[in-house]
């Protein structure tokens, strides 16, 4: 992979204007931040466009630009429409043809098979026209002191295995997994750069701004800060989910963060919200694993945390985990761990409770900035919101009137959601089928929110986890379905991506994906027998 990445930064650093084509959600806004800052500092002219999917109409336009185009987070599916010798590529996505060629395949050691999630889009978004740059400061104009500590140890850890409790000694998986299937790489795509053409695995090992960022570290090794968006994106991807911890290709680049000083590695708590929410909240929406009597319960998580002796109130506000004495923290998940167990979790489930946390140091403590995760939703209410520019630009180093309104786009974001989950919960209601369960939004639900809300009410405790959760909301041409399932379904075959493309395509729509997390779109009048066909694929999959 290496050698291909140095293969594109020699290509680009011939090139007088780059257009750079990059998805809209986390990842794509991370992936594309960085192909921009690495693109100023080579003092590369360019432009920065924002698209939802590669739909075959983008494609008839994009092929009409006859410099060099750049796709970042997406183009693996599409790249044979493309004149392969001005097109570079950085994605992480299954490419959807290969080309046999002499093998030219690099095995990671550490690669393990993992689970991440985000679901295709459509709409597209207007070009940013990025100039050369002319001296003037971002975030990322400064050298920071290195921290030399290897990814081997954990960094400053917060909280310890062996402190929690001893109903759960050992908190990170380390299951030896197969090596991801290889894939051939085509010599007609010299500029392409793939982790799944080098036999990693695109969904934990690492993230299209992980393999954006070998792109600019193969430009200039002064790009190493980079590393930080590259974090970033694989945490908005899920990348983290699977192991409890970034494996494989991003652990190479979380080293490059932590010796930079960029990224911070800890030990604690995975919940989400450590920077903003009140604690209660924080435990009221925890899902992964769920606890009965304190997930999906205010009220359950105040008394949980009366019970503990936490104080919830400093001033007038209430507290927030980052407030918490270490411990308190300790307190806290011990707890929790002792609660789940009694109520019937499996060890492996309580494990998925602690794990490694990346924070941004040199960002704001108590902010969404400071924190990988709510850094990644943030940018994810932007693109979702329709205004991915702003978190792009959030993402180039605006501290100033962008990162105000990206916080602004968030709070929104999130009071929508939550008005979105009420109104499947208590008035769309969810349809039950042998091994799906969908709620039908119509027009109420916006199709870009669709996926997110289907994921939220999977793990809300008023679904039936066992089955695959789907969400509908009517699109411009027809449907858009989201789906969305637990890695306990996924263990027993289930790969979303695939039954939804197989399905969608003998509808007459398309689809594709993530085992954990896909989409779909299909003709209006077809959705019955999708549905059918659908749950068929499904339970094929568990059988076979």
């Amino acid at each position: 992979m290496l050698n291909t990445a140095a293969r594109i930064a020699d290509f680009l650093t011939q090139q007088s204007f780059v257009k750079v084509v990059t998805h809209i959600d986390a990842d794509g806004l991370t992936s594309g931040a960085i192909a921009s800052l690495a693109l100023d500092r080579a003092g590369i002219e360019h432009e920065v466009e924002f698209i939802k999917q590669l739909d075959d109409a983008k494609v008839q336009e994009l092929r009409s630009f006859d410099g060099a185009l750049w796709f970042t987070d997406l183009g693996s599916g599409k790249l044979d429409a493309f004149d392969p010798q001005r097109t570079v590529v950085t994605d992480h996505h299954i490419p959807q043809t290969t080309k046999p060629r002499t093998k030219e395949v690099i095995r990671d050691p550490v690669a393990q098979m993992g689970i991440p999630g985000k679901d295709p889009d459509s709409l597209q978004r207007p070009h940013l026209k990025v100039p050369a740059p002319s001296g003037q400061m971002n975030l990322f104009d400064f050298s920071p002191p290195p921290h030399h500590a290897s990814h081997s140890l954990p960094q400053s850890p917060s909280i310890s295995p062996a402190s929690i409790t001893s109903a759960t000694s050992t908190f990170i998986p380390s299951h030896d997994s197969p090596t991801p299937e290889e894939f051939p790489i085509s010599s007609d795509a010299p500029y392409h750069l793939n982790p799944h053409l080098f036999g990693h695995s695109g969904a934990n090992d690492i993230s299209g701004a992980g393999v954006t960022y070998l792109v600019a570290r193969a430009l200039d090794k002064g790009n190493t800060d980079l590393a930080q968006l590259a974090i970033v994106g694989a945490v908005g991807d899920l990348q983290d989910a699977a192991n409890c911890r970034l494996i494989g290709l991003n652990r190479d680049i979380l080293d490059d963060g932590i010796r930079q000083g960029v990224v911070r590695m800890d030990f604690d708590i995975r919940y989400f919200g450590k920077e903003t929410r009140p604690i209660h909240k924080l435990l009221q929406y925890s899902s992964d694993p769920i606890v009965p009597s304190v997930s999906g319960s205010e009220g359950g998580a105040l008394e949980f945390l009366m019970e503990m002796g936490i104080e919830l109130k400093q001033g007038d506000g209430f507290r927030r985990w980052v407030d918490l004495e270490r411990d308190e923290r300790k307190t806290i998940i011990s707890g929790m761990v002792k609660l789940a167990l009694t109520m019937g979790l499996g060890t492996e489930d309580v494990r998925r409770m602690i794990g490694e946390v990346y924070s941004l140091p040199l960002e704001e403590s108590g902010t969404p900035m400071h924190d990988s995760k709510e850094f990644a939703t943030m940018l994810n209410a932007c693109g979702k919101n329709l205004n991915p520019e702003i978190g792009f630009r959030v993402c180039k180093g605006d501290r100033g009137e962008y990162l105000e309104r990206a916080y602004h786009l968030l709070q929104g974001h999130r009071r929508n959601l939550a008005q979105f989950i009420q109104l499947v919960l208590k008035d769309l209601g969810i349809q039950q089928r042998r091994i799906i369960q969908f709620f039908d939004a119509g027009t109420q639900i916006p199709e870009n929110l669709v996926g997110i809300v289907a994921g939220m009410v999977l793990n809300s405790g008023d679904s039936d986890i066992s089955k695959v959760m789907l969400g509908l909301a009517k699109a411009e041409n027809g449907y858009k379905i989201s789906a969305r399932t637990t890695r306990n379904l996924v263990n027993t075959g289930i790969n979303l991506a695939e039954a939804l493309q197989v399905s969608s395509q003998e509808v007459g729509g398309e689809g594709g994906g993530h085992n954990i997390a896909a989409g779909a779109s299909v003709p209006d009048g077809a959705v019955e027998e999708f549905l059918e066909l659908l749950e068929k694929a499904l339970l094929k999959q568990i059988v076979s």
